[in-house]
């Protein structure tokens, strides 16, 4: 006996939207300003840093770096092999990739104002000896993007480690927010000063010359090109 064939299920009515209802713009004089507040709060109160933005694996993987010719080689020699059989660089601290495992180590070296925690030192027992521990909280302005594994260089010479950076945008109208269009500051990354006998200290420039460079404090913006040195976008195009 043949089954019967089911009735066709009626195609459900569509959803229109309520035309009752409006869509705001994104309010760009309101972002403007409140960058302005935040940016004049931070020349009030911080200090110039150097940022030292590195080359991660996603600028490998979309093709805008190569490996480190210095320890990762070229595949010619036997331990270029071990290399690429293990993934691992031959040098612990390169001087050319500065442990990144990538050319040139960094893509941008920049300098920007930042407000910085107050923080001491403290000593702690490791399994490598005795380190001297320091945590601090950073937050700087918005134009450039910071990840984790990126660096920061004080006056004073301390080097530290960034974490875990946040963004905070300001949301205006109805739209995806962005870092270009929405970003007020990056707000409290997380910062771990590194021992003088990391790799961080084998990047430039140097102690005495980055005391020198950062306390050129003049009454308005410091211009600092003519040491800066950048390779790549300070923000991703993905986000731009």
């Amino acid at each position: 006996m043949p089954l019967p064939i089911p009735a066709p299920v009626p195609s459900p009515a569509p959803v229109l939207p309520d035309r009752r209802l409006y869509v705001r713009e994104r309010q760009d004089f309101a972002i403007e300003n409140e960058r302005l507040r935040q940016n004049q709060a931070i020349y009030w109160y911080g200090e110039y840093v150097m940022f030292i933005l590195m080359w991660h694996i996603q600028d490998l993987e979309e093709g805008r770096i190569t490996r480190c010719t210095e320890c990762y080689g070229n595949g010619s020699t036997l331990n270029d092999r071990v290399t690429a059989a293990y993934n691992q660089p031959t040098q612990n601290k390169c001087p050319t990739c500065f442990g990144t495992t990538f050319e040139g180590g960094y893509k941008a070296r920049i300098i920007r104002p930042a407000i910085l925690t107050d923080s001491d030192k403290d000593d702690a027992n490791q399994a490598r000896g005795v380190t001297h521990s320091m945590s601090l909280d950073v937050e700087t302005v918005s134009d450039f993007r910071l990840r984790s594994g990126d660096y920061m260089f004080r006056s004073n010479g301390d080097r530290f480690y960034l974490r875990t950076p946040t963004r905070t945008t300001l949301r205006t109208g109805f739209e995806t927010p962005l870092q270009t269009t929405h970003s007020i500051h990056y707000n409290l990354a997380r910062a771990g000063l590194e021992d003088r006998g990391t790799v961080s200290y084998l990047i430039p420039p140097s102690e005495s010359s980055l005391a020198v460079i950062l306390e050129e404090i003049e009454r308005v913006p410091t211009n600092f090109t003519a040491y800066e040195e950048i390779k790549e976008a300070l923000i991703p195009a993905d986000d731009d």
